[in-house]
């Protein structure tokens, strides 16, 4: 589509978990979930984990927000933080900053890594 990219992520870094022994993470895109594809959630306490997702037709000039989500088996799921990206020309790799609800007690650090094509 002309006047789109496509926005790649690529990685999604853990410096620090929001849960002692691990996160178990997913990432969510307009509301609907787009990561992990084979599985609720992928746990994650430090390091990095492949994302290999391309969310495509992306309107150039747009304001991309990425949220990032720990799975909870007896109550409701939380949202850890948010990744905001602008699109704008192509290039990369780049990488945001999760930025987080600001609740006291919250601990998590992460980063997502991303290029546009």
């Amino acid at each position: 589509m002309e006047n789109t990219l496509t926005l790649q992520l690529i990685k999604l870094n853990c410096y620090q978990s929001d849960e002692a022994k691990a996160d178990e993470v997913f990432l969510k895109f307009n509301k609907k979930k787009i990561w992990p594809v084979k599985h609720r959630y992928e746990s994650m306490k430090t390091g990095s984990l492949d994302i290999n997702i391309d969310l495509k037709d992306i309107a150039i000039n747009s304001l991309v927000t990425i949220e990032l989500w720990d799975y909870d088996w007896l109550s409701s799921n939380d949202l850890l933080g948010t990744f905001k990206i602008i699109i704008d020309k192509t290039g990369g790799p780049f990488n945001t900053d999760m930025a987080t609800n600001k609740k006291e007690g919250d601990r998590a650090r992460y980063n997502l890594e991303w290029q546009l094509i």
